[in-house]
């Protein structure tokens, strides 16, 4: 699979299924604070061009498009298989019908949540964690921001470590019981 077949399923998807299609394309450098600190980052700053970029991206969109429903983030080397099923489809699983984010772990390596392939509700608590999980990038890697993002949202969260924690290293899995 290519990135280009990839980013053409993603038009195909969009067309087949009547549904919007955004693209965020280029670097955000001049939003980026080198002073900022991130609990999720303990080597430097919070400086990247990379996987964050999707947070602020999600959060941009909702901002600006209040009448979305909701977002289907994917990598550019993720490719949709699947043009049957929609973003509602997938927030109608939810019993409650309260879910702000749907996601998927990895199929090989287990983690919490990938950042590769998120559906997002626009929702408070769905903004909230875009805005947290921006907060908390650090450099290439965004799973961790991501999982703390996630984590914070849970009632009664309270981190049962301190800040100084190594997030790129931490397992959520081992809280998970």
């Amino acid at each position: 699979m290519s990135k280009l077949s990839a980013t053409t399923s993603k038009f195909l998807y969009s067309e087949r299924t009547d549904t919007p299609l955004f693209l965020a394309l280029g670097r955000l450098d001049h939003l980026q604070n080198d002073r900022s600190k991130s609990p999720a980052c303990l080597k430097g700053g919070v400086r990247t061009p990379y996987n964050s970029l999707k947070a602020i991206g999600l959060l941009g969109l909702f901002l600006l498009r209040p009448g979305l429903r909701g977002a289907f983030y994917t990598d550019t080397d993720a490719q949709i298989i699947d043009f049957t099923a929609t973003p509602a489809d997938y927030f109608a699983l939810s019993s409650t019908h309260q879910a702000d984010l749907i996601g998927t772990s990895n199929l090989h390596d287990p983690i919490l949540i990938n950042g590769g392939a998120l559906l997002f509700r626009n929702s408070l608590r769905g903004r909230r964690m875009l805005a947290a999980w921006w907060a908390y990038r650090c450099g290439r890697k965004d799973q961790p921001g991501l999982w703390r993002a996630i984590l914070e949202q849970w009632p009664g969260f309270a981190a049962p470590f301190s800040d100084e924690v190594n997030w790129q290293t931490f397992s959520p899995l081992n809280y998970l019981t």
